[in-house]
């Protein structure tokens, strides 16, 4: 039987409003259920609806809920709620908007096929409201903030603790993935 082995890790990068860059952070993620199905149903299922074209980033808020903030593989882009939401928050997280971020993120997405590599990068996030506070984030397949539908791929959390934004700060996402047998 074969067995594969996913390992993703999310890049953060945080710039001042000069360009300089302020901190950078990464967080080992989490493959939902829901992405590894679709991953597979793409791969195997020859009936399958054909991929998404685009994939967007999301960012993690560290405010709701205020304790207990976990990310599984149970997750799903059908129980995502935004930072403004009233409970019960199914994932067990919400994503960030109050940041001004109307929309996710779209990721460029390239592969390397020689170290089984996906990478989604150039996620940017322009922080338009003071000091937010930013958990993680997220890998879906719909770009509207707040939405419930899609796959969602991925999700990590920081393990450093939260990651305070600035207006006027950018915020760009680099993910990538390794597939091995």
């Amino acid at each position: 039987m074969l067995t594969l082995k996913e390992h993703g890790v999310f890049t953060f990068r945080v710039y001042k409003p000069n360009g300089e860059l302020r901190v950078e952070r990464k967080a080992h993620n989490t493959m939902t259920n829901e992405g590894a199905n679709r991953i597979l149903n793409l791969a195997f299922n020859t009936s399958s609806a054909p991929g998404e074209d685009t994939v967007y980033t999301g960012l993690i808020s560290s405010t709701v809920p205020s304790s207990g903030r976990t990310v599984a593989a149970t997750n799903t882009a059908l129980n995502i709620k935004e930072d403004t939401a009233s409970p019960p928050y199914d994932n067990n997280w919400t994503e960030l908007v109050n940041a001004g971020i109307s929309q996710r993120a779209t990721s460029t997405l390239g592969f390397t096929s020689a170290s089984n590599k996906v990478s989604f990068t150039d996620a940017t996030f322009a922080i338009t409201s003071n000091e937010e506070t930013a958990a993680g984030a997220f890998i879906v397949s719909n770009q509207t903030s707040g939405s419930t539908s899609g796959t969602l791929f991925a999700c990590a959390l920081f393990t450093g603790g939260n990651l305070t934004i600035e207006a006027g700060e950018t915020v760009k996402v680099t993910f990538e993935m390794t597939l091995n047998p």
